[in-house]
């Protein structure tokens, strides 16, 4: 179904494209909105580019069309969930009203993050997650347990709070774990030119 749900927003990102190119482009003739599919369900949204950005007509409907698809993938599973109900926690499956509404509400908050913008983290930083996440991965096998099938967020907790309870000697090791790579690689590098 969600094949069939992207080939249907296709055609008519398609089909709103090929009108776009025969149409003069200026900002009276831009679609203030477009219509998507998301479970099944025809869902009208604002577009968030528009020409005299610091784009023209093509490009904000190029870039308008990604953002919605990035919004869209990130919002299928959440409506396919509404959709289903949750009978263990004794909840009904939505309406399509209450998805639709769910789903502007999503993208009118949705912020874009193209690859390539992750904030950088410090190497020692790093590796102190590194090592506590490999401890308590090590721990939770001992007792039979998979950490790694815990929700992310109660991963993060996990680790946030073994590495604020052990955070001296988490740092410690990190450092000399990096110190060792760093003389690693230079001795390599040495051997290299002395060879």
């Amino acid at each position: 179904m969600a094949k069939r749900d992207r080939t249907e927003d296709e055609a008519q990102a398609t089909e709103q494209a090929a009108r776009a190119a025969t149409e003069s482009p200026s900002p009276e003739t831009f679609p203030a909105t477009r219509l998507i599919t998301v479970q099944g369900l025809q869902i009208e949204l604002p577009l968030v580019f528009k020409p005299g950005h610091v784009c023209d007509f093509r490009d904000a409907l190029f870039l308008s069309t990604m953002h919605m698809t990035s919004a869209m993938n990130t919002f299928a599973e959440r409506a396919k969930a509404m959709k289903a109900g949750n009978p263990e926690k004794n909840e009904a499956p939505a309406t399509d009203e209450e998805i639709k509404a769910a789903a502007v509400e999503h993208f009118s908050t949705y912020s874009w993050s193209p690859r390539g913008t992750a904030e950088v983290v410090d190497p020692v930083e790093r590796m102190i997650r590194q090592i506590a996440r490999a401890e308590i991965e090590e721990a939770a096998k001992a007792r039979g347990l998979s950490f790694r099938k815990l929700e992310k967020d109660r991963q993060d907790a996990t680790i946030a709070k073994h590495i604020e309870r052990d955070q001296a000697r988490l740092r410690a090791e990190a450092e000399s774990r990096l110190a060792t790579a760093r003389n690693v690689v230079s001795d390599d590098l040495l051997a290299g030119l002395t060879a």
